[in-house]
């Protein structure tokens, strides 16, 4: 009895030395509105409250909620901040936006208003969140030690918080930076979110490139939310906001993505939404799966997507039926409208546990828009993709993925039924596909450790000794001379000066051969004059 009380107190020691373990910080997160930020900022506070941080993550009340969350979740509180509007420009995009067709140049140019619009829309959320004084006393009473910030949010206004707070913080996103911003040298050579190739041509480098200078100058004065919200803080400017972030974390994995450079400050966590499956299948779609007799097809075109103009859904109805025939497959199809395209083999839904499908093997690929989490999760279980980009990230998405060849990508708005089954036909007839899948899949589970373990560990490094070691010097240089500019332009002139010196001496030599060839020619006609 008392070795069994002994056990008890030596248990209950290991469990509060853990869970009073120095390293646990309180985290403040704060997304964009958006239903994907929502979704992967969520997925890591909930994933670093496993291991003992205390998150508190601050989101739109027109936002929706990530069904990942729930209440009483330990170490992990989701609150929802009042905002007037009832919903967000970026979770009510509309087709024409689609980007698949377009250059990035072009696409850019044609979304810079909205783009504004939506800076314009989230400095409103902002100022509704500061504004409210009770609310933002309490935030500077909880003592955070940390902040996870989005760089797609109204920078602005937004980082203003934990310049107030006076702690260190991150960046959460996509690596659509320019290079001037987190200086990674990514350069317009390399493949980037704006160039769509492996090996990006002269021209798409020359579009990368004024794409880049373009995408930089989208940030607002910030004087306002300065003085306003951070009046005691040495002014700083959007561009200089960011570049005082202590750690990038990027949506980016080796798997899914092209090979890039990282910096110290610099940390992928791409794969922060791979993962097993939480639960087995359960109801009507368990039944449907069951007596699918030679495989399953998942089609899901995103939570913003939740259905297409009746000319496309059409010729996608007309290839899902081809294919359940010819193949005799069965198709799950999110979509809002349940009486459309029916068959007995394919079963329609507005909702569906996308990765608890893609766990199982009876799926056979996966039809999907080319959303970063649906090519994270398609790879983490090894199924190939017939990818239909729209917008956003998308295109490069499904340029990389089918690059590592597990992936087809087809155009949403040009395609036609027969184009569709023939590229299901490919998928499951090539094992090349599945092989590629599956290659990716060991690559991406290859990790000693969790993204949230390694962003877990930089946070604790940044509290521990501070950034100043991870930030590279080139954050002195200007954008100029960190692109080298001011080299090659040197370079160039001195070129041209020699080149200037060469033709000088050469135009001389010239003068002086020519006046002494006209000289001979004198004197041999004086002399010739003078003998006759």
């Amino acid at each position: 009895m008392k070795q069994s009380v002994a056990v008890c107190v030596l248990i209950v020691a290991i469990w509060s030395f853990i869970a009073t373990d120095s390293h646990a910080a309180k985290i403040l997160i704060v997304p964009l509105n958006c239903n994907s930020h929502l979704l992967f900022f969520s997925r890591l506070g909930i994933e670093l409250a496993k291991l003992g941080h205390v998150i508190t993550l601050l989101a739109p009340s027109n936002g929706r909620v990530p069904d990942i969350v729930s209440d009483n979740m330990e170490n992990f509180t989701y609150i929802r901040y009042r905002v007037n509007r009832t919903t967000s420009i970026l979770n009510s995009i509309e087709l024409t936006d689609n980007a698949a067709t377009k250059s990035p140049l072009w696409y850019l140019l044609s979304m810079r208003q909205r783009q504004m619009d939506r800076i314009r829309e989230s400095e409103q959320d902002c100022t509704e969140l500061l504004d409210n004084v009770e609310f933002m006393r309490q935030v500077r009473e909880t003592g955070f030690d940390f902040a996870i910030m989005d760089p797609l949010s109204a920078v602005a206004c937004f980082y203003t918080i934990p310049l107030s707070l006076e702690i260190p913080y991150a960046g959460l996103s996509m690596p659509f930076s320019p290079p001037k911003l987190f200086r990674v040298p990514r350069l317009a050579s390399f493949p980037n979110f704006f160039s769509y190739s492996y090996r990006p041509t002269f021209f798409e480098r020359l579009q990368s490139f004024v794409v880049e200078r373009i995408n930089s100058e989208l940030f607002t004065d910030n004087t306002y939310f300065m003085e306003k919200y951070a009046p005691n803080h040495t002014y700083l400017s959007p561009v200089e906001m960011l570049q005082r972030q202590s750690l990038w974390f990027f949506y980016e994995d080796l798997s899914v993505n092209y090979p890039l450079p990282q910096m110290p400050n610099t940390v992928a966590v791409g794969d922060i939404m791979a993962r097993p499956s939480e639960r087995p299948l359960s109801g009507e779609i368990k039944e449907f799966v069951s007596r699918s007799k030679h495989g399953v097809i998942i089609v899901v075109f995103g939570s913003m997507r939740p259905s297409f103009p009746s000319t496309i859904t059409q010729r996608l109805c007309e290839a899902f039926k081809e294919a359940t025939e010819r193949f005799g497959l069965s198709v799950i199809w999110k979509l809002e409208d349940q009486n459309f395209c029916r068959s007995d083999n394919i079963l329609i839904s507005p909702w569906i546990p996308q990765n608890d499908l893609l766990a199982d093997s009876r799926v056979k690929l996966f039809i999907s828009h080319g959303g970063y989490n649906s090519v994270i999760e398609s790879v983490y279980h090894a199924k190939p993709l017939i990818i239909f980009p729209i917008r956003f990230d998308q295109p490069v998405n499904a340029a990389a993925a089918e690059s590592k060849g597990y992936a087809i990508r087809m155009n949403i708005v040009d395609f036609s039924s027969e184009s569709l089954v023939s590229n299901i036909g490919k998928l499951l007839t090539d094992p090349t596909y599945k092989r590629n899948a599956q290659l990716a899949s060991d690559i991406m589970r290859d990790r000693r450790d969790t993204p949230a373990q390694r962003v877990s560990t930089m946070i604790d490094h940044v509290l521990k000794y501070g950034d100043r070691h991870l930030r590279t010097s080139a954050f002195e240089l200007s954008t100029l001379q960190f692109l080298m500019i001011d080299i090659f332009a040197a370079l160039a002139a001195a070129a041209a000066v020699g080149v200037s010196c060469v033709i000088a001496c050469c135009c001389c030599i010239y003068r002086s051969c020519r006046r002494r060839h006209c000289d001979s020619k004198s004197y041999y006609r004086f002399e010739k004059s003078k003998s006759q």
